[in-house]
């Protein structure tokens, strides 16, 4: 049963797919930049992985890269001047050949990440690293 989600990735027939990065925001303890495709891509990986209540698919998803933490409170109004000066290039193209599966203790301010597999769209094969045997996820079949 845990492997359901990469069977279902896999006859959604996902292949590699462009992404548009740019634009800065923030959210409450990071700034990040963000993430748009057209295809609806993200949103089908989303729902592959939430299969059969693994994951859940609560609050309003928000696709980005985080650039950074803060490491103090800071008054929202000089954060947002800040941001909005920002005068970076306005948006990066990226393909996406893979999916990246990672772990945080979201109640852990700037805790660490930890990557525990890859997904590879076009091939469909599944790779593990050591992190994921901490939560048990290396012993599921792909």
């Amino acid at each position: 049963m845990a492997s359901r989600p990469f069977a279902v990735l896999r006859a959604a027939g996902l292949v590699e797919f462009e992404l548009e990065i740019g634009g800065l925001s923030s959210f409450v303890s990071a700034p990040y930049l963000q993430v748009s495709e057209t295809a609806g891509r993200l949103v089908s990986i989303r729902e592959c992985l939430a299969e059969n209540g693994i994951n859940r698919l609560q609050g309003n998803y928000v696709p980005h890269c985080t650039v950074g933490l803060y490491v103090a409170a800071w008054p929202a109004g000089p954060v947002v001047e800040r941001l909005r000066a920002y005068h970076g290039q306005s948006t990066i193209r990226y393909l996406a050949r893979r999916i990246s599966l990672m772990s945080y203790h979201p109640t852990e301010i700037a805790g660490p990440l930890a990557l525990l597999g890859d997904y590879w769209l076009d091939s469909g094969r599944m790779a593990w690293y050591p992190a994921a045997a901490i939560l048990g996820f290396d012993e599921m079949s792909d």
